[in-house]
């Protein structure tokens, strides 16, 4: 039986919401200094959980 769809609700969809915020803060607090934050952070806000 799969897991993954719960998991991604339960567990890491969460996550990835968290993750976005701190980016989101991030790149206003680089924007506030007068720079730009480079392209392509929100990318790092998704994960995936390894088995093992």
């Amino acid at each position: 039986m799969s897991r993954g769809l719960p998991l991604q609700n339960a567990s890491l969809g969460p996550l990835k919401d968290k993750r976005v915020s701190t980016i989101d803060r991030i790149v206003l607090s680089i924007s506030r200094q007068g720079s730009t934050a480079p392209s392509g952070l929100d990318a790092l806000a998704g994960c995936s959980l390894a088995s093992g």
